[in-house]
Formats: C-alpha cells, sequence, structure tokens
C-alpha cells in the first residue's frame, strides 16, 4: 500500500475523482506508514520470496485458479471482496514470481474464469511457454461472455 500511495501520490492529490472510493481508502492508508515501518516490510517481504523461491525449486510452474471466486457482475462487487479475491494473485505479487493468468472457463452466468500459472523467479520464459501451450490446447481464449457476443 505504501508503494503505491507514494506511485499515485500526485494523482490522489489532483485527480482523485479518476480513483475509486475503494482504492482512495487504500492509498490513503498507505500514505500513514513511516519509513521504518516500510523499511521492516520491505525485509519481511524479502524473507518471504526467499521461502518461495526455496519452496519452487521442487517444481517447474504452480497451476491454480486466478481467484477463489467466482466473478460477479460490477452492481454486485464491493470492498469485502477485494482481499479474498487477491487470495492466489498477492503472494506472487508481494515475492515477485512470475505468474500469468488466462482465460479457462466461465461461471453458469456467463462470466470468466482464470487460470494462473506461477513459474520461478527469473523464469517467465517457462510460464510464457506454459500459458502457449495451454491456449494451443484449448480455444478459451478465443471466447468471449456471453453479454458480449
Amino acid at each position: 500500500m505504501a508503494e503505491a500511495a507514494a506511485y499515485h501520490a500526485q494523482r490522489l492529490k489532483d485527480q482523485p475523482h479518476l480513483l475509486g472510493p475503494d482504492l482512495q481508502r487504500l492509498l490513503g492508508m498507505g500514505s500513514m506508514f513511516s519509513a521504518v515501518q516500510y523499511l521492516q516490510a520491505q525485509r519481511t517481504r524479502n524473507a518471504i520470496a526467499g521461502a518461495f523461491a526455496q519452496v519452487m525449486r521442487n517444481y517447474d510452474v504452480l497451476v491454480m485458479p486466478t481467484t477463489p471466486l467466482a466473478p460477479c457482475k460490477a452492481k454486485e462487487d464491493g470492498a469485502h471482496l477485494s482481499a479474498p479475491r487477491m487470495r492466489n494473485t498477492m503472494p506472487f505479487n508481494l515475492t515477485g514470481l512470475p505468474a500469468i493468468s488466462l482465460p479457462c472457463g466461465f461461471t453458469r452466468d456467463g462470466l470468466p474464469i482464470g487460470l494462473q500459472i506461477v513459474g520461478r523467479p527469473f523464469d517467465e520464459a517457462t510460464i510464457l511457454q506454459c500459458a502457449n501451450a495451454y491456449e494451443r490446447a484449448t480455444a478459451w481464449h478465443t471466447q468471449h461472455p456471453k453479454q458480449f457476443q
């Protein structure tokens, strides 16, 4: 949050109307961290990244749902869904492990579902090769949600 707050500080000040209320709130919270807290968080991030890198030595890739929640319509969305929605992607955003999300189907309501492929540190080539092989073997990437057909 602190990094996002620093990156978006000028936009939040000059054009807050371009940012939704949930994002404004998160950026505001991120701007309240001290330099000491930020550096402690970076140390923790490095330790977590090291642990993930150690685990990934045993695997070429991890394959999992992009999010554990089925997508919902925008009018049903809310801040209460943010944390659970990010549960499968946040560890890799935090650790910097390369990851890609691909279409892999639709809910009964016709909303898209994603498949996430995660690789070893600095091994983008392998996840891109896996993603390419998956897209060649399936047609999900050529299909669109029902409401857009």
